[in-house]
């Protein structure tokens, strides 16, 4: 390609002769590669609309079940406890739904939202076990929603009485800064 050949051609020009060189296996516009990102799209799209429906209803897929080991048989209620907590409407099945936890599990698991909305609960030994596990979580970690968790722990320090709570969304409060 001599020097006026490339005078006469655009850069948009020269740029897709390169790509369609043969030394190239990376072509983004190849048929086969455009059905393989179809198809991992696909999977992935399945994969997680099945891990949604496991952690919110608490069903976990005859495919995954694999994955628990044969001690471990609490993982598939413990879910469905989770979903209870999740699907309360009101301040009784809220309550419920955690009493019916914690008889079974002594913590919650490690999900922001979960203890997010748990930060709301009406007895403050449930709200004082979920304050620690928010202070550990942010101290080891970035907290998603830090603003919402912010807001709600400064107002939670407002009003309790507790002392031990106090002292624990007061540290919460300075990690949270």
């Amino acid at each position: 390609m001599g020097s006026n050949d490339r005078r006469d051609k655009s850069w948009r020009d020269i740029d897709r002769k390169r790509d369609k060189s043969a030394h190239r296996d990376d072509k983004p516009n190849s048929a086969q590669s455009k059905e393989r990102q179809r198809q991992e799209s696909a999977a992935y799209n399945k994969y997680k609309g099945d891990l949604d429906k496991m952690f919110d209803t608490g069903e976990v897929p005859d495919y995954l079940k694999g994955q628990f080991s044969q001690g471990d048989q609490k993982v598939e209620g413990r879910l469905q406890l989770l979903a209870s907590i999740k699907k309360a409407t009101d301040k009784h099945e809220l309550t419920d739904a955690v009493k019916n936890y914690l008889t079974k599990f002594d913590d919650f698991p490690e999900d922001p939202d979960l203890l997010l909305q748990l930060l709301d609960y009406q007895d403050e030994n449930v709200v004082l076990k979920v304050a620690l596990q928010v202070h550990q979580y942010a101290s080891t970690r970035p907290l998603p929603h830090k603003q919402q968790f912010k807001l709600k722990v400064d107002s939670l320090a407002m009003l309790t009485s507790n002392n031990e709570l106090g002292s624990v969304l007061d540290e919460l409060l300075d990690i949270l800064d």
